[in-house]
């Protein structure tokens, strides 16, 4: 029909036909060069995935095969600051976060035990501290490992100073046995803490709260973390543990040494404006 219209001879129409041909061949190859997916794997993604490979089996094959916890020497200064550590070395703790309610008002640690002493102070004081833990325990749980901060959030909305009661909050974990002063044998002379208050919380170990008490010094609220069993240093069970605690840091810094080791070996120095080379 086009060769009609065109007045074309049967030789050219079969040659227009040819090209057109050709044409739409080169328009359905671009369009599909625009359709198809990139490659998923170029040369350069290679060659990065390649060298990662080969640094984990390095990683893996040479490095961690020499640096286990076995390979931390006695004298590397990451292992003797553990062992010096009470993270790692330690007496047996309990860790506790309480409330303590004292008299307000006084300085001199005797005046205050004294106050502590007066009946209507005790009552004023044993009023407080039992709406204290009876608020205490309804939101704080055993099982919550944020209980000592929720405790500290709850007192901010206690006066923590109405100039009868003074109130305040600590967490820590205690060792129930320190002592101040000792003797020439190593008995003990003058406990750290109060016998009364030890004698209180040394049955617990379980985690929880222990019931509001008195003592000489006012009220208490206790709440039990845990209790930590002691971890002498020369316990070979204390030496693998903190060898093993200390197993990621001390691979670290020993990665870091070999890395600036291999930088020196295989630093470039760059001579330019014609300097000799070295």
């Amino acid at each position: 029909m086009v060769a009609q219209r065109d007045a074309l001879s049967d030789a050219a129409a079969r040659e227009h036909i040819h090209e057109v041909a050709l044409l739409a061949e080169a328009a359905r190859a671009e369009q599909d060069s625009r359709v198809d997916p990139p490659p998923l794997l170029t040369e350069a993604r290679e060659r990065f995935i390649r060298r990662g490979a080969l640094a984990r089996l390095w990683m893996h094959d040479a490095f961690e095969a020499t640096h286990g916890v076995g390979d931390i020497a006695d004298d590397d200064p990451i292992f003797t600051r553990a062992l010096a550590s009470p993270k790692h070395v330690r007496p047996r703790l309990s860790m506790l976060c309480q409330v303590v309610a004292v008299p307000a008002g006084f300085d001199d640690r005797e005046a205050m035990l004294e106050r502590a002493k007066d009946p209507q102070w005790q009552a004023t004081a044993k009023t407080r501290i039992d709406a204290i833990a009876d608020r205490m325990q309804r939101y704080v749980r055993p099982e919550d490992p944020q209980s000592c901060r929720l405790m500290g959030k709850l007192m901010r909305y206690e006066d923590k100073d109405d100039g009868v009661v003074k109130l305040s909050v600590e967490s820590k974990a205690f060792d129930l046995d320190a002592c101040v002063r000792e003797d020439l044998s190593g008995a003990c002379l003058e406990p750290k803490w109060a016998q009364e208050w030890v004698d209180k919380v040394r049955p617990h170990t379980e985690p929880g709260f222990i019931e509001p008490f008195r003592t000489r010094f006012g009220y208490h609220v206790v709440f039990l973390v845990q209790v930590l069993e002691p971890a002498p240093a020369e316990d070979p069970a204390t030496i693998a543990a903190t060898r093993a605690a200390i197993l990621g840091p001390w691979r670290a810094a020993s990665y870091d040494r070999e890395l600036d080791a291999l930088r020196k070996k295989w630093a470039v120095k760059v001579v330019t404006g014609g300097g000799a080379l070295p």
